[in-house]
């Protein structure tokens, strides 16, 4: 089975050794960001699972505080992060891949080009089209006095 792990920095995971940790890679993407995602998927029995979680999955977040990781079972929700989850590994412009030497290289100097996909851009054209979009039903919702939510208390 081949692992993909997208992380935000410290790794003591040394990818890529015969034997060990052949099929796994491992890949951080450094950008104008802070915060980072914690989508989980998995092949199970050939069906993918989607997880979301408030925490990195590490001892001292999971036994020493209070943190959650839930299941994902919207079909549009797990498509968007489907979504977010192939720009990230396809990131060649803000991506370092750790080495089996246990060294960072920038994707753009292992592949020999400049990068062209750019996760933090890509993403921020996500969320501004969703924004457009969101105001395209809020106007035509005004215009004939709907409302957005079916929660009552909205």
């Amino acid at each position: 089975m081949d692992i993909d792990l997208i992380i935000r920095g410290t790794c003591s995971l040394i990818p890529g050794r015969e034997g060990l940790s052949e099929r796994i890679r491992v890949r951080s993407i450094i950008g104008e960001f802070l915060e980072h995602s914690r989508i989980f998927s998995f092949l199970n029995g050939g069906q993918h699972e989607w997880y979301i979680g408030s925490a990195d999955i590490m001892e001292r977040n999971l036994d020493r505080r209070v943190e959650a990781v839930a299941p994902v079972e919207d079909l549009e929700a797990r498509l968007r992060l489907a979504e977010i989850l192939e720009t990230m590994l396809n990131d060649d412009r803000r991506s370092w891949i750790l080495g089996a030497d246990g060294h960072w290289r920038r994707t753009e100097e292992i592949e020999g080009r400049e990068g062209t996909v750019d996760t933090f851009a890509r993403l921020k054209r996500l969320a501004m089209s969703a924004v457009d979009e969101e105001d395209d039903i809020e106007t035509a919702l005004a215009e004939v006095g709907g409302q957005r939510s079916m929660d009552p208390r909205a």
